[in-house]
């Protein structure tokens, strides 16, 4: 994951400034994380933003639309 959030750009004409700001990489693909800290949300609630708009999203395909990191058997 560390990869994701230090990686940086050559060529950055491309991208948009939210792309930039959310790090987005070659792949089109930024980290939960960084978009719910872009969105200036609340810290303390991030796990329920995540389950609601996310896990439990009916329209987004795990695998697909995002994956999710396993550590120590917690989601």
């Amino acid at each position: 994951m560390n990869e994701i959030m230090t990686q940086s750009f050559t060529d950055m004409s491309h991208l948009t400034p939210i792309e930039i700001a959310l790090g987005v990489d070659g792949n089109g693909m930024a980290t939960a994380k960084r978009l719910y800290e872009f969105l200036e949300l609340n810290p303390s609630i991030y796990s329920r933003w995540v389950k609601s708009n996310i896990s439990d999203n009916q329209f987004a395909e795990e695998g697909v639309d995002y994956w999710a990191l396993v550590i120590h058997d917690e989601r």
